[in-house]
């Protein structure tokens, strides 16, 4: 059964300079799980690009991988303790990205599904910041 939530998704950039910066995006999407498998779908849009992008959060165990289409395009896997890599399609031009997934932490209850990732990003063999992601997933279907 698919379900209507509301998606928040905080992500935490921290940079080389002590400074971070800090992105909050809330959205209406949809909640379904099949074969012990879950998944988010959402629309972003982004205020400098015309296109949207179709958003698909996957949960597989101990596996997050957010795929995104449209205005940009990637494939990032999150898996703790591992080293991933993506290509960042933006308007602007394509980033290959290295992914390391310090921490994955999944809660998940009748209502409320609350996801915390902490992973750092290399481009070119060196490193670019420490991130942090949380995403927080409500059921608000009449179900």
């Amino acid at each position: 059964m698919t379900k209507q939530v509301l998606v928040t998704v905080k992500g935490v950039q921290f940079l080389e300079n002590d400074s971070e910066e800090a992105v909050e995006l809330v959205t209406t999407g949809n909640y379904h799980c099949r074969d012990n498998n879950k998944y988010i779908k959402y629309e972003e849009v982004f205020e400098d690009i015309a296109d949207t992008t179709s958003n698909l959060i996957t949960i597989k165990e101990d596996i997050l991988e957010v795929c995104k289409k449209g205005a940009i395009n990637t494939r990032m896997t999150f898996q703790k303790d591992t080293k991933t890599q993506a290509s960042y399609k933006t308007p602007y031009g394509t980033i290959v990205l290295r992914i390391t997934t310090k921490s994955l932490d999944i809660q998940e209850n009748k209502d409320n599904l609350d996801i915390k990732i902490d992973y750092s990003l290399e481009a070119n063999n060196e490193h670019l910041s420490d991130c942090s992601l949380s995403i927080q997933v409500k059921n608000i279907s009449r179900n």
